[in-house]
C-alpha cells in the first residue's frame, strides 16, 4: 500500500510526470485549438509536479447521458494500476477470460481476479430508462388493444343502427366504397380530435423526460406525425373490416328485416 508520503515524495520524486488531456479539458485551460495544448506545462496537484501534456484525445463519455463531457487528464502512475481495459473477440469468451486470470495471476499471486464486461456496466447506467420503457411499451400495447376493443365495439354498434340507410344506398346506387368512406370519415374525425388533445400533453411529458439527459434527441413533428398515422391506419382497418360486411350484403335482406 503507498501512504500519502510515499505519493507525495518518494515515489514520485525521480518520476517525470506527463499528461494526456481530452478536447473539452483543452478548451477550459484555453485553447481555442485543442492540439495547441500539445507541449503546455501545468500541475494538476498530482505528487505536486509539473508536468507537459504530450497528447489529447476526443471527448467520450466516462459517465451516464445524463451529465455532460466532463474535462479529463489522464496520467501515468504505474503503482496506481487498479484496473485494465481488455478489447478481445467474442468468438471465445470463456478462454479469453481463464487466460486473463492466468497473466493476472503470474503477475500478482496474492490479488484477486475479478471483472466486468463494459456493456454490463453501461446497461446497469440505464436500468431506470429500461424499467420505464418495458412499463411503457406493456401499458401503451394495452392500451392500444383495449381502444381497439373499443372501437370495435362502437363500429359494429353503429353498423347495425345503420343497417336499413346501408340499404337504402345501396339501392339508390352507393358503391361499396362510398359507404365505407361514409363511415371512416365519422370516426376518423373522433381520432383526429383525440389526438388534437393528447399531442400538447404528450409533447410536454416527453420534453420533461429529456430535459434529464445532457446528450438526447430533439422531440420534432415527424414523431407525431408517425403516430397520427399509425393511429389512422388501425381505424380505418377496424372500420373497414366492419363496415364491408354490411355493405356486401344483400340490401333486400336489410329493408325486408326493417
Amino acid at each position: 500500500m503507498l501512504t500519502e508520503n510515499s505519493f507525495g515524495q518518494d515515489s514520485t520524486a525521480e518520476m517525470k510526470v506527463t499528461y494526456i488531456i481530452n478536447e473539452k479539458a483543452a478548451k477550459e485551460l484555453g485553447f481555442a485549438i485543442s492540439q495547441e495544448a500539445v507541449g503546455q506545462i501545468i500541475n494538476t496537484g498530482a505528487g505536486g509536479k509539473d508536468g507537459e501534456i504530450i497528447g489529447i484525445i476526443k471527448d467520450f463519455h466516462m459517465s451516464s447521458l445524463r451529465d455532460e463531457i466532463m474535462p479529463s487528464v489522464f496520467i501515468n502512475y504505474p503503482f496506481f494500476y487498479y484496473y485494465a481495459g481488455v478489447k478481445f473477440s467474442s468468438n471465445d469468451t470463456q478462454e479469453t477470460i481463464k487466460y486473463a486470470e492466468g497473466v493476472f495471476k503470474d503477475i500478482f499471486p496474492e490479488q484477486t481476479f475479478e471483472f466486468d464486461f463494459v456493456e454490463d456496466e453501461l446497461r446497469e447506467m440505464y436500468t431506470r430508462e429500461r424499467q420505464a420503457y418495458n412499463l411503457f411499451i406493456m401499458f401503451s400495447g394495452l392500451s392500444i388493444f383495449i381502444s381497439c376493443l373499443g372501437l370495435l365495439g362502437m363500429i359494429s354498434f353503429v353498423v347495425a343502427q345503420k343497417t336499413k340507410e346501408i340499404g337504402v344506398r345501396k339501392v339508390l346506387g352507393a358503391s361499396i366504397r362510398s359507404i365505407v368512406v361514409l363511415f371512416a370519415m365519422d370516426f376518423m374525425t373522433l381520432v383526429l380530435a383525440a389526438f388534437l388533445l393528447a399531442a400538447p400533453a404528450a409533447w410536454y411529458f416527453m420534453d420533461q423526460w429529456l430535459a434529464g439527459f445532457a446528450y438526447k434527441v430533439e422531440m420534432t413533428a415527424w414523431y407525431f406525425i408517425i403516430g397520427i398515422g399509425i393511429s389512422g391506419v388501425i381505424t380505418f382497418a377496424t372500420i373497414a373490416y366492419q363496415s364491408l360486411g354490411a355493405a356486401l350484403s344483400n340490401p333486400v335482406n336489410a329493408l325486408r328485416d326493417e
